[in-house]
């Protein structure tokens, strides 16, 4: 998110709105919510900040690790019965 606030200026809630809605449409911001709520956003800025959540959330989808600024995103450990039914086989 630090990357899409460097880029520009705008509340944390709109940032996190605005990287949710890039994901959850493969990567771009929808024409709906670039009319609406972004409007004010210039179309070089939209490209940016397309460009940027789509680097941070590469390979996101798959299952791979990913480096998301400072932090390691991992798939989520295998709970104690998970690892005792693969033992099991």
């Amino acid at each position: 998110m630090r990357r899409v606030m460097d880029t520009v200026e705008m509340p944390d809630r709109l940032a996190e709105n605005l990287i949710m809605f890039i994901r959850q449409n493969d990567g771009t911001l929808s024409r709906r919510r670039r009319e609406g709520e972004f409007a004010k956003l210039r179309d070089d800025e939209v490209r940016t900040l397309e460009d940027i959540v789509r680097e941070a959330f590469e390979g996101y989808r798959s299952g791979k690790s990913i480096q998301m600024g400072h932090r390691e995103k991992k798939p989520a450990p295998c709970d104690h019965a998970c690892q005792e039914s693969a033992r099991n086989g």
